[in-house]
This record gives C-alpha cells, sequence and structure tokens, in this order.
C-alpha cells in the first residue's frame, strides 16, 4: 500500500511539473529608471501563440507578423505608475503599441537575429533584436530612448524624480513548435 502511495504521489508530481511547464505565456515589458528607483510595466495579456515559423534552416525567414498591444494592459504593479505611464504614451489617442516582426534569421542552434519595427504614438522604428530559444519561447530585448518616439521622459514632484531616457523593451514569446 506505501508503494502505491508513493507511485501516486510521483505521478502527480511529475505531472505537476509538465504542467507547469507548458504554462509559460507571453508577454512584453517596457523596463526603465529614474534617479530614485526603476519600473517594468507589463503586458501579457496576449495568450495566443505567436505563428512564427521556426524550421531548422539556416536562414529562417517568415513573413510579418504583428503583435497588437493594448496600451491600457500593460501593468506597473502600482496604480500611480500604470496611470503615469499610459498618460505619457498617450493611451486615450494612441490605444495600442504594435511590433511587427519583419524576419527572423536564425544565428545558431537555438538564436535568431529578427528584424522588428515598433509603432508607438505613430512613430515608427525598427530594430536588430538578439532572440534566444528555449522550450518554445523567444526571448530577448532591446534598449529604446523615449526621445527616438517624440518623448519627453517626464519628471515629478518639482523635478525631483525624473525619468531616464532609455527603456529596456523584452519580448517572451511563445511560439508554435
Amino acid at each position: 500500500m506505501k508503494t502505491l502511495s508513493t507511485v501516486l504521489k510521483t505521478a502527480v508530481l511529475l505531472l505537476s511539473l509538465n504542467v507547469s511547464a507548458q504554462e509559460k505565456t507571453s508577454y512584453v515589458s517596457i523596463n526603465g529608471t529614474t534617479n530614485v528607483n526603476t519600473f517594468k510595466c507589463v503586458n501579457n495579456s496576449f495568450h495566443q501563440l505567436v505563428p512564427l515559423s521556426l524550421n531548422h534552416s539556416s536562414n529562417n525567414k517568415f513573413a510579418e507578423t504583428s503583435i497588437n498591444l493594448i496600451v491600457k494592459d500593460f501593468d506597473c504593479k502600482n496604480r500611480i505608475m500604470t496611470n503615469d505611464f499610459r498618460d505619457i504614451i498617450h493611451a486615450e489617442k494612441y490605444p495600442f503599441l504594435n511590433i511587427t516582426f519583419l524576419s527572423l534569421d536564425k544565428k545558431d542552434h537555438n538564436t535568431y537575429k529578427a528584424y522588428v519595427q515598433v509603432k508607438m504614438m505613430n512613430k515608427v522604428k525598427k530594430y536588430f533584436v538578439d532572440l534566444t530559444l528555449k522550450d518554445s519561447v523567444l526571448v530577448g530585448n532591446k534598449t529604446l530612448r523615449f526621445s527616438e518616439f517624440d518623448i519627453v521622459p517626464p519628471k515629478k514632484f518639482g523635478g525631483m524624480v525624473s525619468v531616464k531616457d532609455d527603456l529596456n523593451l523584452a519580448v517572451s514569446l511563445k511560439v508554435k513548435p
């Protein structure tokens, strides 16, 4: 009886590990710093698999894949910061932030170089981004600047707290295996 109980407990443990490994979700985060602290605003409201074609050829290109993010879905884990973030990028006037993957080239076994277009507040910029594939999730980040999108980094409390111009755009995308 003890052996059956041990086997069942082990099976339940293995199944729970397998389920948690499959629950990885896609997200985009915008991370920044102030002269006082850091902030991280995350949008993980899109749960669909990103339809990237990842085959094993050396030049893996794919048709444009777009991710339309609703700006109001970004959460900074602080109500005031979240509202400030939405105000800074004019969420009412420009409700979407769009990331379009224009190409994806395989560099080696699990690394890729993507050419992406970021559209924020009707400004379009293109960047190369290095991505790593692990467990059907592409992960990468790119440093952007508020000023590239004609945004003046905000200041609060009479200039005592000022946001730095540099931002880190991080992506984690669950892809179809």
